[in-house]
């Protein structure tokens, strides 16, 4: 079992005398030490860009040895936004190296520790990237087997990123024995703790419990040993969140309890779909408690009719004397008293590029050109859909995706209905298709 409390994040630690070297990388300065080994802030001398370098000793044997390749073949295999990238792995004087992306920022368990609370919007904003990068590993047949705060890293520009898949399985290499838990106890699901086999919903459990702590302030199951704390996960039920915290609705409470059910099958189908119905229930509660005002229906009322009659004034003054379309219908009078043709009504244009949408246009980043579509595409390809505005909830042809950043397969050559919604700043929505040179889509509100 790990106890790497807080594998990637800085202590402000210093080499002491010689510098140390692992290969071309430089170490700088400690990052973190754990059960399994230390991190290092490295410079790489060769590109020059600096790295979260994990030395893990080598004292396992041929199990360890097989853990690390299992690492590196897992994580290199993975290309998310929300993922720290894993640059190198290497053995040097008798440790495993791996080279990960350098996050500068914190990680979760530090800011829960750290004032003021995260509000419930940044709470689902962090959440729903943690699930997006999640996602996208179980995809690849990957689960991580160690969600908790110290392994999610809130980076500077925003960005959450998933580390550490130090204990990660790939579906067709297991290297774990059977009856043999891995992972840390307080975010552990009931069939991880039993020792049994585990898919991409005990990552889910995990993200229950830490999406409980984010909206509550404490963890669902608590014990004063880890025996306690087991029996607890196994057995017990955790108290409902809204009792914990009243701002909460008690729909809330359905969607968490069944994240945290004892058996994977009852969980939502994706880490993703809990986050969104988490987001869903708060939304569909303010909904309620505003509606149930009785002097709102009467505002509204009035907004609307002021709205309605400034409007109307707006119109007639901005109103031109005559209208370029009332003219091109009717005979002009030439100047020697005979009548000319009316003057053709220009026909419509057909098969307008996307760009001449003047809404698209406004949500596409004017840097990405849009190609031409070609005559003939088969197949699904992986589409990347951004937001430099801010996380928004993601809608493909009417099915919730997630919070930007989202990747997603979809079909090559087919025209697809994509949304998105910014809390508090609107909704936007278009048409697109998907081509082999158009797989992004920077969207602004």
């Amino acid at each position: 079992m790990t106890s790497d409390p807080d594998s990637t994040r800085p202590d402000r630690g210093s080499l002491t005398g010689a510098s140390k070297n692992f290969g071309r990388f430089e170490a700088v300065r400690v990052l973190g030490r754990g059960a399994m080994g230390t991190v290092y802030l490295a410079e790489d001398r060769v590109i020059g860009r600096q790295v979260a370098l994990k030395e893990i000793r080598a004292e396992g044997g041929a199990e360890q040895r097989a853990r690390f390749e299992v690492e590196f073949r897992a994580a290199g295999k993975l290309s998310h936004p929300n993922i720290a990238t894993v640059y190198d792995a290497f053995e040097s004087e008798g440790a495993y190296c791996i080279a990960l992306e350098y996050v500068p920022g914190t990680s979760l368990a530090e800011r829960l520790n750290a004032q003021p609370p995260l509000s419930i919007k940044e709470s689902l904003k962090i959440a729903g990237q943690i699930a997006a990068g999640l996602d996208h590993a179980h995809r690849h047949g990957i689960v991580h087997r160690d969600v908790k705060p110290a392994n999610i890293l809130l980076g500077e520009d925003g960005f959450v990123k998933v580390t550490d898949f130090g204990i990660a399985k790939l579906a067709s290499v297991d290297v774990t024995r059977t009856g043999v838990s891995l992972g840390t106890p307080a975010f552990m699901s009931p069939e991880q703790i039993e020792g049994g086999r585990v898919d991409g919903r005990s990552d889910q459990f995990s993200l229950a419990v830490i999406l409980y702590r984010l909206l509550t302030g404490r963890r669902p199951f608590e014990g004063g040993s880890e025996a306690a704390l087991f029996h607890r996960i196994l057995h017990g039920d955790p108290e409902r969140p809204s009792a914990v915290n009243p701002a909460l609705p008690p729909a809330v409470d359905r969607v968490l309890l069944r994240g945290l059910s004892k058996d994977p099958a009852a969980r939502f189908p994706s880490c993703t779909a809990l986050v969104d119905e988490v987001g869903a229930a708060l939304v569909a509660a303010e909904v309620e408690r505003s509606l149930a005002r009785p002097w709102l229906p009467r505002l509204v009322a009035a907004l609307v009719l002021l709205a309605l009659l400034g409007g109307g004034w707006l119109l007639l003054r901005d109103l031109p004397d005559a209208p370029r379309w009332a003219e091109t219908d009717k005979p002009r009078k030439r100047t020697d008293g005979t009548l000319a043709a009316p003057s053709p009504v220009p026909e419509p244009t057909l098969g307008e590029p996307l760009t001449s949408d003047p809404i698209v246009s406004e949500m596409l980043d004017p840097a990405e050109e849009i190609p031409a579509l070609p005559d003939t595409t088969a197949g699904n390809g992986e589409v990347e859909i951004v937001s430099e505005q801010g996380s928004c909830q993601v809608s493909i042809d009417g099915r919730h995706e997630g919070f930007t950043p989202v990747t997603v397969n979809l079909e090559v050559g087919r025209e697809h209905e994509i949304a998105c919604v910014w809390p508090g700043l609107g909704r936007r929505s278009f048409r697109a298709t998907v081509t082999p040179e158009r797989k992004r889509f920077n969207i602004r509100p």
